[in-house]
C-alpha cells in the first residue's frame, strides 16, 4: 500500500501518538513494499531469459523520439490546463533535483553518467 487517505477532520482529532503510529505504519509499509518489489524482479527476469526473452535498452534515437513527443503533449496540456502545468512544473523541478542523487546513488551502470567537474 503506497497511499493512505484519512479525513482531515479525523486526522486533527487524533492525538500526536495516534498520528505517529499511522505515519510509522505507512513508512514501514512503504519500505516493505519497495524491498519486496525489488526482490521479486530477478526471478521473473531469469525465468524470462530461460524462455528466450532478451532485456534491452531503448536506443538513444527512440528515447529522443519519446521525449520529443512527450514535450509536445506537455506543451499542449499545459496551454489548456493551468493545474496540469503547475503539477508538471513541480515534477520537472523534482526530477532536476533527483538527477543529482540518481547520478551518485549507484555504482556505474548502463544509463547512468557521472557529472564531470
Amino acid at each position: 500500500m503506497f497511499d493512505l487517505i484519512i479525513n482531515k477532520d479525523t486526522w486533527k482529532k487524533m492525538d500526536k501518538q495516534q498520528q505517529t503510529v499511522v505515519e510509522m505504519s505507512c513508512k514501514a509499509a512503504m519500505l516493505d513494499g519497495l524491498a519486496q518489489g525489488e526482490a521479486i524482479q530477478f526471478p521473473v527476469m531469469k525465468e524470462n531469459a530461460e524462455k528466450g526473452v532478451q532485456n534491452r535498452y531503448w536506443s538513444d534515437e527512440m528515447l529522443g523520439q519519446f521525449s520529443s513527443k512527450w514535450d509536445e503533449v506537455v506543451a499542449e496540456e499545459s496551454a489548456k490546463d493551468p493545474e496540469f502545468k503547475k503539477i508538471y512544473d513541480n515534477l520537472k523541478n523534482f526530477r532536476s533535483d533527483y538527477r543529482v542523487w540518481n547520478e551518485w546513488a549507484f555504482l556505474p551502470r548502463p544509463g547512468t553518467e557521472r557529472i564531470k567537474k
